[in-house]
This record gives C-alpha cells, sequence and structure tokens, in this order.
C-alpha cells in the first residue's frame, strides 16, 4: 500500500472513532458553528467537544486546533488556551481517546516540528513546553529547556517567568524557583488554583512560611480546585489541625464528596486505614463510577463497555504496572523523595473523578497487605464489582507463571464471559504464551462477539501464528470487519496488516458500506 492510502485509511478510521454524535443510532446533532465560543478553564471541555463535533473528521479538527492557536498572539492568551491540555491525563486509558487528549498528542506533535524547521521563538518554545505533562520532569529536562530557552528570549515575560519557576521546582532547583515564584505569581491565572510557592516551602522545611501563606490567600475568594491543592499539602505534610482549620472556614465552597474523600486522605496518613477503606467504598460505588465515565469518555463503543463494566479501565494490566494517582499513591503519601518532586503535587481535579480516584486508592491498599487486600476485594465485589479478584493486591502480587495459571482457571469457570477471556489474553501477551489455536479462537470469538476493541489485538497474534492458514487468517478477517458496521471504534490503521492488499480490500469494502448507511441515516 503506498503512502497515500495509508494516511487516508488512517483518517477514515479516525473519523468513523468519532463521538457519539456521529453514530448510526444516534443522530448528529445539528449545532450552529461556535467560532465565537467563549472558551474558559470551566467550558473547555465542552467548548472542544463541540469544535471536534463541528468539524465532522478529526484532521478538521487538527486544523482549527492550529488556527486557533495562531489566533493567539500574545503568550498569555496562548496559555490560556492551552491550559486544558497540558492537565495531567488520569483518565486516559489505552483505549480512550477524548477531544482534548487527541488534541494534546497533535499539538504537541505539531509544534515539535515547527521547532525543528521554524526559528525559535518565545511562543513557540512556550506553547510546546507547555504541552509537556509535569510528570515528564522526573526523567527528562525537556520542559525545563524550553521554558529556559523562551525566558532568556523574552526576559522578564511574566507568565513564562512563573512557568520556568515550576518548571525549576520540579528539578529540585529551589533558590531559582523560589526567585521566579515570588516574582512572577501574582501575574499568573494558574497560581490562583495550583500553590507551588506554599509546596516549595514545604519541600525545603520552612514550614510556618508555607503555612503563613496558605493562611493568608485561605481567606480571600479561592477556586474549588486552590482549596481542594492546599488542603492536600497540608495532609501530605502532616498538617491535619490547620487543614481542617482551613476547610471549616471554606466549608460551603466544596461538595461533601469532596470533604469525605479529604477526610479519607487523613485517615491514611494517620495511618487509619480500615476508617479510610469505609470511606473510599463509598465514594467508589459502580455507579459513581459509570457516571465519571460518561462525563469523560467520548466514544460509543467506550461507553457500552463503561455502562456494562464501570471498572473496565481497571482491568487493564498495563494500567496497573503505575499507580494512576501518583501524587496520592498510599505508596509514595509518606516518602516523596523516592519518585521525585512532581510526585508529591496534589492531583488538581476535584468531583470530576473522585470514584476513579477513591477505587485508585483502594487497589493501592490492596497492593500493601494481603490480609487488607482479600478484605478489600471482598468489599468491592459486596459494592458491585464482580471482577475486583482481577485488580487487587492477591492476584496482582502473584507470580506471572501463578497468575497466568489462575486466570485460565477463572476462564474455563466462566467461558462465556468477555471479561475473563481479555484478562487471559493480557496476561498470555505478557507471558509470550498463548496456548493452543483452539483457545486462541475461542478468545477472538468471545472478544469479537462482544465488540471489545482488543480483538484485533489477538487478531495480530493470530496473524503470525504459522498453525493458521492465510485463508483461515482472511475468514477472521472479515469477520472483524463486519463489526465497522457495529459503529467498534478500532484501530486498524495501527495494524501492519493494512500493507497486504487482501486485508486492504477488505477493509475498503467495508468501510464503503459503513459510510453509505452512515449517509442513509443522516439524510
Amino acid at each position: 500500500m503506498n503512502r497515500p492510502e495509508a494516511v487516508f485509511l488512517s483518517s477514515l478510521f479516525a473519523l468513523l472513532s468519532l463521538p457519539a454524535a456521529f453514530s448510526q443510532q444516534e443522530a448528529p446533532k445539528r449545532t450552529a458553528p461556535h467560532s465565537e465560543h467563549s472558551q474558559t478553564h470551566e467550558n473547555s471541555k465542552q467548548y472542544f467537544q463541540n469544535l471536534l463535533e463541528e468539524s465532522g473528521s478529526i484532521d478538521i479538527y487538527y486544523r482549527k486546533l492550529r488556527e486557533e492557536l495562531q489566533k493567539r498572539k500574545t503568550i498569555r492568551e496562548k496559555a490560556e488556551f492551552l491550559f486544558p491540555f497540558r492537565k495531567e491525563h488520569i483518565n486516559s486509558l489505552f483505549l480512550v481517546r477524548n477531544p482534548i487528549y487527541i488534541g494534546s498528542q497533535y499539538l504537541r506533535s505539531e509544534l515539535t516540528s515547527q521547532l525543528e524547521i521554524e526559528e525559535e521563538t518565545p511562543e513557540l518554545l512556550f506553547s510546546l513546553a507547555f504541552l509537556v505533562p509535569r510528570q515528564e520532569s522526573t526523567y527528562s529536562d525537556l520542559r525545563y529547556k524550553l521554558l529556559k530557552k523562551a525566558f532568556e528570549l523574552a526576559p522578564g515575560e511574566p507568565v513564562i517567568g512563573f512557568e520556568l519557576g515550576r518548571a525549576a521546582l520540579e528539578r529540585g532547583n529551589f533558590e531559582e524557583a523560589e526567585e521566579l515564584l515570588r516574582k512572577y505569581r501574582p501575574a499568573s491565572s494558574v497560581a490562583a488554583e495550583e500553590n507551588d510557592l506554599a509546596a516549595l516551602y514545604l519541600i525545603s522545611g520552612r514550614k510556618e512560611e508555607a503555612l503563613r501563606l496558605i493562611r493568608k490567600e485561605s481567606a480571600l475568594p479561592q477556586t474549588e480546585k486552590r482549596i481542594f491543592s492546599d488542603q492536600l499539602l497540608l495532609l501530605r505534610f502532616g498538617e491535619f489541625q490547620t487543614a481542617e482549620q482551613i476547610l471549616n472556614s471554606n466549608k460551603s465552597r466544596i461538595t461533601e464528596e469532596q470533604k469525605s474523600f479529604l477526610t479519607a486522605v487523613r485517615h491514611l496518613f494517620e495511618g487509619k486505614k480500615k476508617e479510610a477503606v469505609t470511606i473510599l467504598l463509598r465514594l467508589a460505588t459502580p455507579e459513581k463510577l459509570r457516571q465519571e465515565n460518561e462525563a469523560n469518555i467520548h466514544f460509543l463503543a467506550q461507553k457500552r463497555l463503561r455502562r456494562k463494566y464501570p471498572d473496565y479501565s481497571f482491568l487493564s494490566l498495563p494500567r496497573r504496572r503505575q499507580n494512576p494517582i501518583p501524587a496520592l499513591s498510599v505508596q509514595n503519601l509518606s516518602n516523596w523523595s523516592a519518585t521525585g518532586i512532581p510526585g508529591i503535587f496534589p492531583t488538581r481535579s476535584t468531583d470530576s473523578n473522585l470514584a476513579e480516584k477513591s477505587l485508585s486508592l483502594l487497589l493501592a491498599l490492596s497492593q500493601e497487605d494481603g490480609e487488607a487486600g482479600s478484605k478489600i476485594r471482598e468489599q468491592l465485589e459486596a459494592i458491585g464489582y464482580p471482577y475486583a479478584e482481577l485488580y487487587t493486591g492477591a492476584f496482582l502480587n502473584l507470580s506471572l507463571p501463578v497468575r497466568l495459571e489462575r486466570i485460565r482457571e477463572l476462564s474455563r469457570l466462566h467461558p462465556n464471559d468477555p471479561i475473563y477471556a481479555e484478562i487471559q489474553f493480557q496476561i498470555e501477551q505478557q507471558a509470550q504464551d498463548h496456548g493452543s489455536k483452539k483457545e486462541l479462537l475461542r478468545i477472538l470469538n468471545l472478544l469479537r462477539d462482544n465488540r471489545f476493541p482488543s480483538v484485533l489485538n489477538v487478531f495480530q497474534v493470530i496473524a503470525k501464528r504459522s498453525d493458521f492458514s492465510k485463508q483461515e487468517k482472511l475468514e477472521i478477517f472479515r469477520s472483524i470487519a463486519e463489526l465497522i458496521d457495529s459503529d467498534l471504534s478500532i484501530a486498524l490503521p495501527a495494524l501492519n496488516i493494512y500493507y497486504e492488499p487482501e486485508y486492504t480490500e477488505i477493509i475498503l469494502k467495508k468501510t464503503g458500506e459503513f459510510l453509505k448507511n452512515h449517509a442513509k441515516g443522516n439524510t
């Protein structure tokens, strides 16, 4: 296949992966253009969702993002526009793509390419640095270097100066960070939500200065995120009394669930794990997790899976290799130096994913203590998580061969359950042991019949096996391609099989049928 054909297929299947407004089952929204949206921090998710739906294709969405960024001329305007893209992608699972996530990936790639061929400007360097996640500072100095160069080209620019101060703090350059944060903090809207100067004082042992700053600013009107951020900082460093005093003075500004979550975190710091678990279980019910999934997941195929299996995201083994909330992981709460400076910064988001945060903390706790882990598993099963065994400590702490043996046993006990088939395949991938041809076909058929996107990963394994004939592989692939008519979001462009004419012909035929049916449904 030549490059134009590959690009066409990539764009086409990106289009097929658009949000639910473009599905066959749900008619597209007839919205007027939103070129004059008021894009603020509060409505940014809806702004970019609308922008994507109005674009009609991923390529047009990317072009509009590029144009919108170019319209912003000043550093401050660019920072305001890019602010939603630079948040840590706690909810960005490897199967999930939302407008902000794919936008951040595209803009970072686009700006990186520009930097390779265009003259370095403060605007270009700053914009790229702003898109580099802060957690990357644990292993890369890219963000710091870009901001340093931008500040050299625009000395005294307050927004760049403030971001450079934050990057210096992430690197442990306390003197440089303090000078920049003190000088440029008042000029940044980000400072209203994130108290990096107080974090610096606490990290460097200047507790009284941190408490004075937090107390002084807590008396002023504050955002919900700032209150939450300060509370987590104070709890992290054991300032329970101050945290309680400030929380009491701000009770009307945060929700009851946020208060409950903060109480659970305090219990964890105090060593009261049993009390913390009780609260976290109330916050992490399946229904609450479903509500978060509905708000944060934009593709219909993913919504279907999360509606049926709200904890589906926690079943991903790659995701479990690192705690999705490093700032709040139980392992790191008492020893920030083990994970670097960024590891102690509070997670900034509040109600938007409290259920996921709570479930994540429960899973981290389950991996620390075998007896407590078994109890947490039982409690999760009791509130409606039937697959809790698969992502709690008793299972994850098993050696790989024993875990493989256990999941195969569970699959035999539940032969028609796609979740066990999915996890069996994941562990077999990790162990590089997929068993018999018959068993691999059973897993593929089960995942295909239940519209699991991972069915394509199974086919990739089949495509490389010699015990399947070429004709068998084509028939299997043809059965998978039928899912295009079901509006399943599948990442076909990523598969090398595209470059074989037989597979390309199947894809083009099914794509044509899909688009024809899609057009009929929209007339």
